[in-house]
């Protein structure tokens, strides 16, 4: 039998964490966020390009579609300097690239074409009654890029009959461009 001037048990539980235990949790955290957190942005950057891109593309095919239907030239303008992704078609009212789920200026076009020896800015590439571009003016790229990063996709007119390719990174800058 315990004597009257024992301690007595304690019989209250704690439950829940101490203090030490849920800063260890946040910090892990913190730090599994820091490792992820680039490797995400760098896929949402990717995919920003990928539906802009996917977005020029049928833009084009729709130019050259027209410009067929229509038997009548079609031009596409290239709006460099929109805050959003854009082109125009023609005289219609210009389409916003992405859907208009793009931030203002967070992604950035830009046009060229090659005059052989050289890249030359452009902003507009015409397809004729045929659907054709111009012959000066293939092979025209379009390039989609981060304004924070130097990743690239781009679309290419590749050749007089009108082709349409897309392109990753390097293969953007490369004028001799092989249509598969």
């Amino acid at each position: 039998m315990r004597s009257p001037k024992a301690k007595p048990i304690l019989t209250e539980t704690t439950s829940g964490f101490t203090l030490i235990e849920v800063l260890l949790v946040v910090l892990m955290v913190g730090i599994l966020m820091g490792i992820a957190a680039p490797g995400w942005l760098a896929f949402a950057d990717r995919q920003r390009m990928n539906v802009v891109r996917s977005d020029l593309l049928e833009a084009l095919r729709q130019a050259q579609a027209d410009a067929r239907q229509n038997r009548a030239d079609r031009k596409v303008e290239i709006l460099v300097n929109s805050p959003q992704p854009a082109v125009q078609i023609g005289s219609a009212p210009s389409t916003t690239l992405g859907s208009g789920n793009i931030r203002p200026d967070y992604v950035r076009l830009s046009a060229e074409y090659s005059t052989g020896s050289a890249w030359e800015a452009a902003s507009t590439v015409t397809f004729d009654y045929e659907g054709l571009p111009e012959a000066s003016s293939v092979p025209f790229v379009i390039k989609v890029s981060p304004t924070v990063s130097e990743a690239q996709r781009c679309v290419i007119v590749a050749n007089l009959l009108g082709s349409l390719k897309t392109a990753d990174g390097d293969e953007c800058d490369n004028p001799d461009v092989d249509v598969n």
